[in-house]
């Protein structure tokens, strides 16, 4: 009996090894975001940048999808970048957006889409001229401006926070719209810091900012 005992068990343990594992999940796990500092002590509508300096503040969304079936039903190819920032230059090709010849320059504000993977591909983007505050930058809003360009960020769920210059508000989701197609959307809203005028190019628009006197 000891022996028939002894077998079934062998027998069922190399069942098991022999069953598949249980699939999991054909997307990575989503990294907690990091934490701002909560603001206090600011005006709403303020602007304390001095004369000749510019905010550059980026949204990017990043849109990348995952699929076992190699593309998700909504992918599409995008391609139409507005402008480019790079080693502390902003360049505009084309199109400032939500400009009034009517208001001063306070900054410039630069939205980017991406999508990827099972998404498809490719960037576009569009260049928003900062003239009020409080200014609207997807579903949060800057409330205030710092003199040494750290911005108030107002959320979506109303809390306000320090966005210091070099720093970033990373928010992710992620949702499945059919059963083969996993979306991982993330928004990476970026202080870049105050830019002088002469790193500034717009496309000769009439909206460029005053270059930084020579002493």
């Amino acid at each position: 009996m000891r022996i028939s005992i002894l077998v079934v068990l062998v027998l069922a343990l190399a069942l098991a090894a022999c069953e598949p594992p249980t699939p999991g999940p054909f997307y990575p796990t989503l990294a907690p975001t990091p934490a701002l500092d909560p603001a206090t002590g600011f005006v709403p509508g303020e602007n304390h940048v001095l004369v000749g300096k510019y905010p550059f503040i980026e949204l990017q969304n990043r849109t990348i999808g995952y699929s076992r079936d190699g593309e998700c039903s909504d992918a599409l190819m995008i391609d139409y970048p507005t402008y480019s920032f790079s080693d502390g230059r902003l360049k505009l090709y084309t199109g400032l957006a939500s400009v009034d010849a009517n208001r001063d320059m306070i900054g410039f504000f630069g939205l980017e889409n991406s999508n990827e993977g099972a998404m498809g591909g490719g960037t576009d983007s569009s260049l928003h001229a900062i003239q009020q505050l409080p200014f609207a930058a997807g579903n949060t809003s800057i409330q205030s401006i710092l003199e040494d360009g750290t911005l108030a960020l107002q959320l979506a769920d109303g809390r306000t926070y320090w966005l210091h210059p070099n720093q970033a508000w990373i928010e992710n989701s992620e949702y499945d719209p059919e059963p083969d197609c996993h979306i991982i959307l993330v928004s990476r809203l970026t202080n870049f810091g105050l830019l002088d005028g002469e790193n500034i190019d717009l496309a000769g628009t009439p909206f460029a900012p005053a270059k930084t006197p020579t002493p």
